[in-house]
């Protein structure tokens, strides 16, 4: 499958919640070329719908460093700062 349609429907399963079948594209995708910047930047976003933080922290970060220019580093960014609101006293009383 040409990689522009699978990251399109990667996209749109993690839009409409369908994690399972994004999982299942991902792991075919990295079965078969390994990661690249896109690759990880999705995971990190399916990571992050199944509440996943540090997994999706970890994974950003490895698609930022691969493209420093691409979209993992505004999510990294969105991320610290959830992470940073996060009152874990809250819970804890």
């Amino acid at each position: 499958m040409p990689h522009d349609r699978r990251s399109q429907l990667i996209i749109e399963a993690l839009d409409h919640n369908q994690l399972d079948t994004a999982h299942h594209l991902l792991h075919e995708w990295g079965s078969e070329a390994g990661a690249d910047a896109e690759h990880l930047f999705l995971s990190g976003r399916l990571s992050m719908k199944r509440q996943r933080w540090g997994e999706a922290i970890s994974l950003f970060t490895q698609a930022d460093r691969l493209a420093p220019q691409g979209p993992a580093a505004e999510y990294l960014e969105m991320l610290t700062h959830i992470m940073d609101f996060y009152n874990k006293d809250m819970y804890n009383p």
